[in-house]
């Protein structure tokens, strides 16, 4: 398992020009946001998420392209190892990328670019990674199904991601002075992302051996 973990992780090195520069850019433009009635910067979790995501779906179309399962399939490698490598690499690219936004912020700050702004914390971390863990549990059970049919599901993911920070613009500047910003402030945002963390690790979980089920019955 560990070592198709690592497959995946090499490949994303072919990403870390993209990898680099995108979350730079974002979280300058987080430095740049304040959304108190949040108690997380959107853009952070919007860094961290779409970076992810890149990721992953540059590995899987890599798999897809050079018919990666039916090579893997060959060799007397357990199915289950496979479904838990992808799982685990969703993990290590989140846990990889929370950390550099979170460097990149803090180095801003003491450069003294970004000044006001608040650096990426825990808080936008466990934001970015509860919207991972919900969406990659619904994504892979359909992955292991039918690769084929997630071509059109991905490229509407992609243009939503992309359009996101203009809507997010949008959609703040017209939110502000509201009654829904005042509701925001006086709830506590981090009691929910603490449940909301607790809930997403029990659906992945229950992703994890959905997928494991499938792919085992998978013919190749």
């Amino acid at each position: 398992m560990f070592n198709l973990v690592i497959k995946d992780l090499k490949l994303s090195v072919m990403m870390s020009i993209f990898g680099f520069f995108f979350p730079v850019f974002t979280s300058l433009a987080g430095l740049k946001t304040s959304m108190p009635a949040f108690q997380v910067n959107i853009m952070y979790v919007l860094a961290i998420f779409m970076i992810t995501y890149f990721s992953i779906m540059y590995s899987n179309g890599y798999d897809q392209k050079n018919k990666s399962d039916i090579i893997l399939n060959s060799f007397p490698i357990n199915k289950k190892d496979i479904v838990r490598g992808k799982y685990l690499l969703l993990l290590i690219f989140s846990i990889i990328y929370s950390i550099s936004v979170i460097a990149i912020t803090n180095v801003f700050i003491l450069l003294g670019i970004g000044k006001g702004g608040q650096p990426a914390d825990i808080w936008d971390v466990i934001f970015a990674i509860n919207l991972l863990f919900i969406f990659y549990s619904i994504y892979y059970p359909i992955y292991f199904k039918s690769e084929n049919g997630l071509a059109t599901f991905n490229q509407l993911v992609y243009m939503l991601i992309i359009l996101t920070p203009a809507i997010l613009n949008r959609f703040g500047k017209m939110l502000v002075g509201t009654k829904v910003v005042n509701v925001l402030m006086q709830m506590n945002i981090r009691k929910i992302n603490i449940s909301l963390l607790i809930l997403s690790i029990i659906i992945y979980y229950i992703s994890l051996q959905i997928s494991k089920i499938i792919y085992g019955n998978k013919e190749f």
